[in-house]
């Protein structure tokens, strides 16, 4: 079995992964919001001819324009509380970095947690991309449609699961206050 591949090289590689998915979906984002922009300029020729209603294209317009910036403050609300973010002159979006703090144990249990913590991350950054086309979606579907309390939701979830390691930090500060989750977090409780 010399060709096999061990667990611990399975979560080196997943490190990879995640970061460049996330890379992906932040550029992603970006992309399909001047997309949408562009959308939302021909609605408002259709104003004009008097085919829609003014609405519309400004929603659409401001979807649009959270969107694009959505591809800048997705990276900077990963890195948010992290003293890597302080060290680096370049403000690169380097999701890897974020979880350096966490220490490697003798079975490759901090290089798995980085990993799972890589995921979770990843995951944030799509359900943000699924929030603003849920929100679009409402846009040209109208009110009533039921789908703005998904799209907050899956934004409020993607922003919580973004910032992984403060999330876990709040939540074991409220409920367990004597637990001090500083060694595998990096971050200390409030």
């Amino acid at each position: 079995m010399a060709g096999s591949i061990t667990v611990l090289e399975l979560f080196k590689n997943g490190i990879d992964v995640w970061s460049s998915i996330s890379h992906f979906v932040a550029l992603l984002i970006g992309v399909i919001g001047v997309w949408l922009a562009l959308v939302a300029v021909v609605n408002y020729k259709n104003v004009g001819e008097g085919k829609c209603g003014a609405a519309k294209p400004l929603l659409q317009t401001i979807v649009a324009s959270l969107m694009i910036a959505a591809a800048r403050f997705i990276p900077i609300i990963t890195a948010t509380y992290f003293k890597d973010m302080d060290s680096r002159a370049d403000n690169t979006f380097s999701p890897e970095a974020l979880f350096s703090s966490i220490p490697a144990g003798d079975y490759g249990i901090g290089l798995a947690m980085n990993s799972v913590l890589l995921f979770i991350q990843m995951l944030g950054v799509i359900a943000v991309l699924r929030s603003f086309l849920m929100v679009w979606e409402a846009v040209n579907k109208g009110s009533g449609s039921g789908i703005m309390g998904k799209a907050l939701t899956h934004f409020s979830g993607g922003v919580l699961a973004m910032n992984i390691q403060l999330t876990v930090s709040m939540v074991v500060s409220t409920f367990y206050p004597a637990f001090d989750i500083s060694a595998w977090t990096g971050v200390s409780t409030f």
